[in-house]
């Protein structure tokens, strides 16, 4: 049979597109066997190891190295698979590699040496399964061969010292700081005061998330309001510093003896494999109220004494009247005249109690000014000097008694809006004040409120 041209034509263009098909599918595979290839010609070579390789510590930073090294150069980006180690916290903290070069087995490498870090939490094995890396390097012609290549298996194991075994919340690192501060001083501290405690602390070679947390006690009579904390972490050719600072503002709701007990943090010294300790000291203060002058406790004038006037006359009896009269009236002066002036400097020794009118007026200009922390403090003053002995002493306290979950939720959030404000609601504090007064004055707790309520303008 004749073949024509056109038929002729058809069937050498099928043969070719066949024949590009064949070769376009035999590259593909090869490329994609090229980096093993690579491998095991020993032209591309990867290494994977920690540091330290031997008694790590539960908790401690464990860098684990990854060193990609070709005998051409680097076509593109090096990419790092996520990496997941059971009961382990793995981070890539470095963005970039070190490159580097070397002359070794009588060839130059270009080198590419990636970090990760490994902080395990228990003891125990751990293993570090195969590691996926996705390479571009040069290829005998300078083309790209792109492709992707596993890590090895790679297993350790960490231990927790003997010393930590009944401890939680402990580090372990080679410098560990704790210290806290207050903005103001403990000293005279009167109801509806408060005073922001900061605690900071910083370590080397940990995530900030890593630091332990702060001891928020509670305390009958003080309201307590941890801000959440701040977490910082630095990291400066290849040294990371972790940092965390924490403030809690104390409210203090009414007069008595309080403390903050000490805080103990413990952590595993790398350098000197011991434990050690950082302690917070306690701090011990007096909440004080207006005192007021106590005439109970007036001394006697010597002379009314009767049985020393008794056995004073027997003695006298011989001595002329005139000068007993004489003596025991020089007497009695001299000791009227101490009295009063002993009782005038008592007086004026002691605190003067602000007026009602002046308090009112503090709250008023307070309010004005959008200072709820002020208005709030001044509010318990007045309460506290012209509150009656109904009035407990605290605001929170007295919202229990009287079974008002409606003020108690408002009475929550007005201070949460003062020392909270990241999870602070709309308040309405005038609407707070007046409820709470109302409410107490219906209770027979507090009758002399009725000259407050008219004064409080708070908006």
């Amino acid at each position: 049979m004749t073949m024509n041209f056109k038929e002729l034509s058809r069937l050498i263009c099928s043969a070719l597109l066949a024949i590009i098909s064949f070769m376009a599918t035999a590259s593909a595979e090869e490329i994609a066997l090229t980096l093993v290839e690579l491998q095991q010609a020993d032209k591309l070579r990867i290494k994977i190891w920690i540091k330290p390789q031997e008694n790590i510590i539960a908790g401690q930073q464990i860098d684990l190295q990854i060193e990609i090294a070709t005998d051409s150069w680097f076509r593109g980006g090096t990419r790092i698979a996520p990496v997941e180690i059971e009961d382990a916290i793995v981070l890539q903290r470095e963005t970039f590699a070190v490159n580097s070069t070397r002359f070794e087995d009588n060839k130059n490498w270009t080198v590419q040496l990636w970090t990760l870090v490994i902080y395990p939490q228990r003891s125990g094995i751990f293993e570090i399964p195969a590691i996926s890396l996705k390479l571009s390097v040069a290829d005998e012609n300078n083309q790209p061969i792109i492709g992707g290549i596993d890590t090895e298996l790679f297993s350790f194991s960490a231990t927790i010292p003997e010393q930590m075994l009944d401890k939680s919340d402990w580090i372990a690192t080679s410098r560990f700081h704790v210290d806290d501060s207050f903005n103001k001083s403990l000293d005279g501290l009167k109801p509806g005061d408060t005073v922001t405690r900061t605690i900071s602390m910083s370590a080397d070679n940990l995530p900030a998330m890593m630091l332990p947390g702060v001891n928020v006690d509670t305390t009958a009579g003080i309201a307590t309001y941890p801000r959440p904390p701040r977490l910082e972490d630095k990291v400066n050719r290849g040294e990371y510093l972790a940092e965390r600072s924490q403030e809690i503002t104390y409210v203090f709701e009414r007069q008595g003896e309080y403390q903050f007990p000490a805080q103990i943090y413990y952590w595993w010294n790398l350098q000197s494999q011991l434990m050690e300790t950082i302690e917070l000291k306690a701090y011990a203060f007096n909440i004080g109220g207006i005192t007021t002058i106590d005439n109970s406790n007036t001394p006697t004038p010597l002379l009314t004494d009767q049985s020393m006037l008794g056995e004073l006359i027997p003695l006298l009896k011989y001595t002329a009247m005139a000068l007993l009269i004489a003596g025991i009236a020089g007497i009695a002066w001299r000791v009227a005249h101490k009295f009063r002036k002993g009782s005038a400097n008592a007086e004026a020794s002691q605190p003067s109690q602000p007026s009602d009118a002046t308090l009112r007026k503090r709250l008023n200009k307070a309010v004005g000014q959008n200072d709820f922390e002020t208005a709030i403090g001044i509010l318990y003053l007045w309460l506290d000097n012209y509150g009656g002995e109904g009035f407990k002493g605290s605001i929170r306290e007295q919202l229990t008694e009287i079974n008002r979950a409606d003020l108690s939720l408002a009475f929550g959030k007005i201070m949460r809006s003062i020392y909270k404000p990241e999870q602070s609601d709309c308040v309405d504090l005038k609407l707070f004040s007046t409820q709470f007064i109302n409410e107490l004055k219906r209770m027979d707790k507090l009758p002399v409120l009725t000259h407050l309520r008219a004064e409080l303008k708070l908006n």
